[in-house]
């Protein structure tokens, strides 16, 4: 079972839009369009693999998580490839983050272990192949993760069919095609002037794992789809 991210119905044109296009494609439509990349939706991870839908046109309630018990971060041990034996990983984080955030893109991507996490690489089992090496560990997230907790008790106060809705901020520097950043230990930046908007549905929350511990593989490295070089 997988739970669904609303987004607004621009931001959802916008996933639609690049979804099957590739890092390059990408440039040629900003350069194109220039001020394309600063749309709703386009730092979101690719729309063929982390469930995006257009929130409802006429949505029952939408709350805007300003709980003082909710809190977001984006923390660092969680940013780039996570594989399953990590050695410091949320208690249930494989099922919670595979829950909201659908599969990896390069799940079977040999390179991925070269762009693990600093803060919970380990010793990857891998596999000779006919076409290299093949890799054994489960690719848990492979982007920029968002992590959300004190949802559970906002979420049992609404009704199954309302909305959460969450502001995450965008740091730039943590999303372009230079690893650098991506591959620090650096604090993820919560002070930006951009964000991105997305909509939990209360009952997807109530039926997660864990409610009060949300973490959404959610931000697209330009590594992604540009291809683990190194």
């Amino acid at each position: 079972m997988t739970a669904t991210i609303y987004i607004t119905q621009q931001a959802y044109e916008t996933s639609q839009t690049i979804k099957d296009m590739d890092y390059h494609d990408r440039v040629e439509l900003c350069d194109d369009n220039p001020d394309f990349e600063n749309r709703p939706g386009y730092r979101l991870k690719n729309a063929n693999y982390l469930p995006l839908q257009p929130l409802p046109s006429h949505p029952t309630s939408v709350m805007f998580n300003s709980n003082e018990k909710v809190k977001i971060e984006l923390p660092a041990n969680l940013r780039g490839c996570i594989f399953e034996n990590a050695p410091d990983l949320p208690e249930k984080y494989a099922d919670i983050v595979s829950y909201w955030s659908g599969p990896t893109q390069n799940s079977n991507d040999s390179g991925a272990i070269y762009f693990q996490c600093p803060l919970n690489t380990y010793m990857v089992e891998l596999e000779s192949g006919t076409e290299g090496m093949i890799v054994q560990d489960r690719l848990l997230s492979e982007g920029i993760v968002v992590a959300i907790t004190g949802l559970a008790g906002l979420a049992s106060s609404l009704t199954a069919d309302e909305f959460i809705e969450v502001h995450i901020p965008v740091d730039e520097n943590m999303l372009g095609v230079e690893p650098d950043m991506f591959r620090s230990t650096a604090q993820y930046g919560m002070n930006k002037a951009g964000f991105e908007i997305v909509y939990l549905k209360v009952s997807d929350i109530l039926a997660s794992p864990s409610p009060d511990h949300i973490y959404i593989d959610l931000f697209q490295n330009e590594l992604i789809d540009y291809g683990y070089w190194y």
